[in-house]
């Protein structure tokens, strides 16, 4: 006896079978079309950070960039620093950094080793780490870490 004839004579066996891979492919197409739907609605943010030395005012420090890779438009608030869960803005650039970055858009704030210093000191001696930081104008905060205080201590002493 062969597979065909089979399910000729099962046919009640077959509907089901039929109506099961159907009810399978539906779903998967609804939650194909559901995820192609919202792609083009996705915020991300990437953090860059880094030291920064420059020639022409002879300062040195750390540097904390935000760049939109998502789709939509993100309204920033704060680009910082956070130690030890305190942000820290640069107050000559702040209103740079309070800006719409559209997609590939980017925005960079720099923070002189002398301003940041005390904040660094009184935590120093610890294992608190330092995070570039970001939050836009629905709150979403965004956090990379650069390192510890210590260590960034060491790296602008040497």
């Amino acid at each position: 006896m062969s597979i065909i004839s089979w399910f000729n004579e099962n046919q009640g066996f077959t509907a089901a079978l039929l109506s099961v891979l159907t009810l399978i492919t539906s779903i998967i197409a609804v939650v194909v079309s559901i995820r192609t739907a919202r792609m083009p609605f996705t915020k991300k943010v990437y953090l860059r950070h880094g030291p920064y030395t420059s020639n022409t005012v002879y300062a040195s420090g750390l540097f904390v960039s935000v760049v939109n890779i998502g789709n939509i438009n993100i309204n920033l608030r704060t680009v910082g620093l956070m130690i030890n869960g305190r942000v820290c803005v640069n107050q000559e650039t702040i209103s740079d950094s309070q800006k719409v970055l559209g997609h590939s858009e980017e925005t960079t704030q720099y923070f002189p080793y002398s301003e940041i210093q005390e904040i660094l000191w009184k935590n120093q001696n610890s294992n608190i780490a330092v995070f570039a930081y970001a939050e836009d104008s629905e709150g979403k905060q965004y956090k990379k870490k650069i390192d510890t205080v210590d260590q960034i201590i060491r790296f602008f002493s040497s």
